[in-house]
């Protein structure tokens, strides 16, 4: 069973409504889809993870250098503990001695940005004898 309602007479049928709505939807559409493709245009192309080279790659691979050496050398460590003999334990003291050596040049360079603040600080913290960054590799 239906029932009628009053409407007021300034209703406004549905019907209109969503006409209006996607004539609008489609005209702002189209200007953004146009904006869109000049802005595209104007982009740089240059991909995204390529980065401008800069004075201070020396510093950071230098850390990539650090972060391999300490974990040899931590992983040269532990074979030193297991295995108790003259050869395991000059082997882990070379590896300390090479991981020093990274750590000089580190601290003997300049840093100027926050990546080769990272680096300094990495190096710092093997002074410390802290715990060496987890490999990133999968």
């Amino acid at each position: 069973m239906t029932s009628s309602t009053a409407r007021s007479g300034d209703f406004q049928d549905l019907s209109s409504l969503q006409r209006f709505a996607l004539s609008f939807d489609r005209s702002g559409r189209e200007d953004f889809l146009d904006r869109m493709a000049r802005l595209d245009a104007a982009r740089d192309t240059r991909p995204a993870d390529s980065t401008p080279p800069h004075d201070d790659d020396a510093l950071v691979l230098a850390g990539r250098a650090l972060d391999e050496a300490w974990a040899l050398e931590v992983h040269a460590l532990i074979l030193a503990k297991r295995a108790r003999n003259a050869e395991a334990t000059a082997a882990a003291q070379a590896a300390r001695q090479a991981t020093a050596r990274i750590v000089q040049r580190i601290e003997a360079a300049a840093a100027s940005s926050a990546e080769d603040y990272r680096v300094k600080a990495r190096a710092a913290l093997w002074r410390r004898n802290g715990e060496p960054a987890k490999s990133r590799r999968a």
